[in-house]
């Protein structure tokens, strides 16, 4: 199995797992789980909303947090997103993680701002995934943590 189908797979478990977080947190249920690149998971509250789930596990070893927005030859992540809020889970240590849920258009106005502090090759072997690179304490500041 290739390892972009094993993420895949592990993605599809972390946005359960942070589906029953939110809906504990934010008093909502979750209505509908998405694979598109719109949003990954859409909730019914006082008001509808859609959140993409995005988890980092090299945050523990760099203190940064990666923000894609362009894989594969063309726009990904950050640039085509049309979810209401951006949940990291940062792995901060061996067996601990922060859940950090932001608005998008908070997120999209720092990279507008240029608050992160370089940009990167990354992913995939061949993906070309484009990511600009913050330091985790920016996106605290911008975020409120749900554990």
């Amino acid at each position: 199995m290739s390892q972009f189908y094993n993420d895949l797979k592990n993605a599809n478990i972390t946005e359960r797992e942070l589906a029953k977080v939110i809906e504990e947190k934010l008093d909502c249920k979750t209505i509908e789980f998405n694979d598109d690149n719109r949003y990954d998971i859409k909730f019914k509250g006082k008001i509808d909303f859609t959140v993409e789930v995005k988890e980092d596990f090299i945050t523990k070893t760099t203190g940064n947090i990666g923000v894609e927005y362009h894989s594969r030859g063309k726009d990904s992540g950050i640039n085509t997103t049309q979810a209401h809020f951006y949940l990291y889970k940062t792995h901060t240590s061996n067996s601990k993680y922060e859940l950090l849920l932001m608005k998008t258009k908070e997120l999209k106005k720092i990279i507008k701002e240029k608050k992160y502090f370089r940009v990167v090759n990354g992913g995939d072997f061949g993906s070309n995934t484009m990511m600009y690179i913050f330091k985790l304490d920016e996106i605290r500041r911008i975020s409120i943590k749900l554990n």
